[in-house]
């Protein structure tokens, strides 16, 4: 899967209200470097005007972060 694929924006319709979302992933030799990205976006968000609220999920005591891949 191409890089384009992987962060290709997707919609989250929740009461009317539109947000934008992706995912990303880095996976890098040491486990323990390794981050999963969730980014959630407002109208406007790529004209300056939006929002945006990213999520950071990474490894440690009790947290295990995926390495697959998200469609």
């Amino acid at each position: 899967m191409g890089k384009q694929q992987q962060r290709r924006l997707r919609t989250l319709v929740v009461d009317g209200a539109v947000r934008r979302w992706t995912v990303r992933q880095r996976v890098l030799p040491a486990y323990d470097d390794c981050r999963l990205s969730l980014s959630f976006f407002t109208e406007g968000h790529r004209a300056g005007t939006g929002r945006r609220l990213t999520l950071v999920f990474a490894p440690g005591p009790l947290r295990i972060v995926s390495n697959t891949t998200y469609l």
